[in-house]
C-alpha cells in the first residue's frame, strides 16, 4: 500500500498504478511489418513469441499504443516478474491489456494470468481466457483480470508475475498497452 503522512494524520492512497516494464513493447525500434522473434525487452519469452510492428494489413488501427505489439503463437507466451510489491490482505490488483486478432493470421484463443509471487513458488491469483467470440478480426479489444489478496498471500509474497499467452493450436494473438492497478482495501 502507499501511505502519506502529514503531521499526525496518515491516509492511504485508494489506487496506484504498478510500474510495468516496456508496457507497450516500444523498446525495440522496428520498421513497419518487422518483427523480432523470441525476444521482448523487459519480458521473458517462451515458445513462439516476440515483438512486431503491425501495419494496416494486420490491424485496422495498427498498434493501440505506439508502433509495436507483442505476438504469441503456437502456445507461446511472455511473462514479467514485478518485484517489491507491498501485498496487503484485501487489496485488489487488476491487469488490463489490449488483445488483438490479426486480419492476416488465424486466431483460436488466448489467456492472461496474474500470479502472486515469482518462480516455482508463485500462486495463480486469477486468469481470463478469450476467443473468437471476444475479439474481432483486425481489431484490439481490452481484456482484464482482477484478483484480491488473501491474508496468507500478504504474509508470504512481495512480488507478482504477469503472463500473456496464446492457447490455440495455430495462428497467433497480439497484445499491447499492459497496465496494472493496485487498489488498497477500505480502511
Amino acid at each position: 500500500s502507499t501511505s502519506t503522512s502529514t503531521s499526525s494524520t496518515t491516509t492511504t492512497t485508494p489506487f496506484v498504478e504498478v510500474p510495468v516494464a516496456n508496457p507497450s513493447f516500444e523498446d525495440d525500434v522496428l520498421g513497419d511489418n518487422e518483427f523480432v522473434a523470441n525476444t521482448v525487452d523487459g519480458w521473458t519469452t517462451a515458445g513462439v513469441s516476440g515483438t512486431y510492428n503491425p501495419t494496416s494489413s494486420a490491424f485496422d488501427g495498427e498498434a493501440p499504443a505506439g508502433s509495436n505489439v507483442v505476438y504469441c503463437a503456437s502456445m507461446g507466451s511472455v511473462t514479467q516478474e514485478i518485484l517489491n510489491v507491498d501485498i496487503v490482505e484485501g487489496a485488489t490488483l487488476t491487469l488490463s491489456v489490449m488483445a488483438g486478432w490479426r486480419k492476416d493470421v488465424s486466431f483460436d484463443s488466448g489467456v492472461i494470468r496474474l500470479y502472486v509471487g515469482t518462480g516455482e513458488g508463485k500462486e495463480l491469483g486469477d486468469f481470463t481466457t478469450f476467443d473468437t467470440v471476444d475479439l474481432v478480426e483486425g481489431e484490439f479489444r481490452q481484456v482484464g483480470v482482477t484478483t484480491t489478496f488473501t491474508a496468507a498471500q500478504a504474509m508470504v509474497f512481495s512480488s507478482l508475475t504477469i503472463e500473456l499467452a496464446y492457447t490455440g493450436s495455430s495462428g497467433q494473438v497480439n497484445f499491447d498497452n499492459v497496465s496494472l492497478t493496485y487498489v488498497n482495501p477500505p480502511n
